[in-house]
């Protein structure tokens, strides 16, 4: 191999040698057999191609860019796939599967805004989460191995799992949330907040009833002259959904319009909140029993109880001897 004073290959020997038939300066050959290129690096470590890398690397980069954001609203937040929530997927441009993908990202936020009312609801994460398991993750991956991926047949799965969702919501009963009786302008807001919250999931619960309550009332129409019928339930019905899905824009609006980036943090958040003002109720409690305990001892005099006492022990003793010993008693008492 030839390689002239630039490092270009050449392909004869005579481009790199002068009018003397001499190698010239800054020219090299390379002989035959020899090597003449090399490649320094590695093989690529396995590390990086593991999604927890991946995961790694998104937290790391989210907490970077959320140094520089002041607004709590506007801060970013890693996806959690172990959570309640459903993830949506980007639709690029120009891509063949958009419909399908638009289908399937409607079903996982019908999914989203349920879990939010069963939050507000006050269900537990731990009850969403089974539910998730069995009804979404676990049918899906029966699904897979008996007919293997399809579209439709996960939105189904999906909505099957919401409308049961929808039904332990029903079906729940949240108790009654302990008032605090401690001045603290920050748990106020909170509890506002809530209240507002669950005002909405009320409307939300209603709109959701009136609308099973209209499907089912089309279900049951038949004949042919009911078309009339059937076309105003059906406008209804469409009327309804489309209110149901404002309110609950609204409700994702309601606690990021107070720095929450989702009804989820939120609930967290009033959970632990709640959970010490239980505790300083009890505490504040046990601090009240124990200063009485206290203010009571300190009201006692010890000096009198102790006369009293062996006033007491006196009158024991007297009664067991003759009056004389007593008078004798009382007079060395008086000296």
């Amino acid at each position: 191999m030839f390689y002239d004073e630039q490092g270009k290959h050449r392909l004869t020997k005579k481009e790199v040698l002068d009018e003397q038939g001499n190698l010239r300066a800054g020219c090299s050959i390379i002989p035959k057999g020899e090597v003449y290129e090399s490649h320094i690096f590695t093989k690529k470590d396995e590390w990086f191609k593991n999604k927890a890398f991946t995961k790694e690397v998104k937290e790391l980069f989210t907490d970077t860019i959320n140094r520089y954001v002041k607004e709590e609203s506007e801060k970013l937040s890693v996806f959690q796939q172990s959570g309640v929530y459903l993830a949506t997927k980007k639709i690029g441009k120009n891509n063949s599967k958009a419909e399908e993908i638009k289908a399937d990202n409607a079903a996982r936020q019908e999914w989203n805004r349920t879990v939010d009312v069963a939050l507000v609801e006050g269900v537990p994460e731990e009850d969403i989460l089974k539910i998730k398991q069995e009804k979404i993750t676990d049918k899906t991956l029966q699904s897979i191995k008996t007919h293997g991926w399809l579209p439709d047949m996960f939105s189904q799965i999906i909505r099957g799992a919401k409308d049961f969702l929808q039904e332990v919501i029903f079906k729940f009963k949240l108790p009654p949330k302990p008032v605090p009786k401690i001045d603290l302008q920050e748990w106020k807001d909170m509890q506002k907040l809530m209240y507002e919250l669950q005002r909405q999931s009320i409307e939300i619960k209603r709109t959701q009833q009136d609308i099973s309550s209209l499907k089912k009332q089309l279900s049951e129409l038949r004949g042919l002259f009911k078309g009339k019928e059937r076309k105003s339930l059906e406008g209804r019905i469409e009327l309804l959904e489309d209110l149901e899905k404002r309110l609950h824009k609204s409700l994702e609006q309601i606690v990021k319009r107070e720095g929450y980036p989702n009804v989820q943090a939120f609930q967290k958040v009033y959970n632990k909140a709640e959970g010490l003002i239980i505790e300083y109720n009890e505490e504040l409690r046990a601090w009240k029993n124990q200063t009485e305990q206290k203010k009571e001892k300190s009201l006692e005099q010890p000096k009198k109880e102790s006369v009293l006492e062996k006033l007491h022990l006196y009158q024991q003793e007297g009664r067991q001897q003759p009056k004389q010993s007593v008078k004798k008693k009382s007079m060395d008492r008086e000296r």
